[in-house]
């Protein structure tokens, strides 16, 4: 294309951006992100949404940082992406900085953001605003409307240590997929309580196809508890 003397738009960037993430080429993604400065495309939401993801996931949270900061709009995939980027790498106190930020602009949190904010929870080990994450979903309607935001709380809460809430959050979901299945045997799994997991795992097979994750999950409780015939 480029060969061909046509120049890329916002919609060529937003798809390329991605690509060079996954191909692991930060240099060509760097390239574009010039190429867009001397285009006047840094400044189009898409674009800078798209070079915040590309960014984080080769861990340039600087570079990241930078271009969320250059914005002239945000929208809400704005602030996911850049809570997500501290989130997934362990800076569970910044990305909880941004989130009351993003509050204090008006954007109203989604689904996306539930994901992050559970899983900052859960890395600060912060029981009283796990609680306070379930009260906000609840209020919503979202555990009832969507299984991801369902299963984010599930995970928070086996983080947390807190399984009968888990438990109760999980036996409140009115659409159980894999996923479901797999967060709660992983929980009681990781929490000791191999008894329970393999409880749970004899119903999964009653309701869903097993995968490898749930395989995962299941194999180390038959461990805790010695039987290795049943593992076998």
């Amino acid at each position: 294309m480029r060969s061909e003397g046509v120049l890329m738009g916002p919609v060529t960037i937003v798809s390329i951006l991605p690509i060079c993430a996954q191909l692991n080429n930060i240099l060509n993604g760097m390239s574009i992100h010039v190429y867009s400065i001397k285009r006047g495309l840094e400044y189009d939401l898409f674009v800078s949404n798209a070079l915040i993801n590309m960014y984080a996931k080769f861990g340039k949270f600087a570079n990241a940082q930078k271009v969320f900061d250059n914005m002239v709009v945000r929208d809400v995939v704005s602030w996911n992406s850049i809570i997500a980027a501290y989130e997934q790498n362990d800076d569970p106190n910044r990305a909880l900085a941004l989130f009351y930020d993003m509050q204090l602009t008006g954007i109203s949190p989604d689904y996306l953001t539930l994901v992050s904010l559970s899983s900052i929870v859960a890395q600060l080990g912060d029981s009283r605003s796990g609680k306070s994450v379930h009260g906000f979903v609840t209020r919503r309607g979202w555990i009832l409307k969507d299984v991801i935001s369902g299963n984010a709380v599930v995970d928070m809460y086996n983080k947390l240590g807190y399984m009968s809430s888990a438990r109760a959050v999980f036996e409140a979901l009115p659409v159980k997929d894999v996923v479901s299945w797999n967060t709660l045997i992983t929980g009681y799994t990781q929490n000791g309580l191999a008894s329970e997991a393999i409880e749970v795992f004899n119903m999964v097979q009653k309701e869903v196809a097993p995968n490898q994750a749930t395989w995962v999950s299941i194999l180390p409780a038959y461990s805790n508890i010695g039987a290795l015939r049943q593992g076998m």
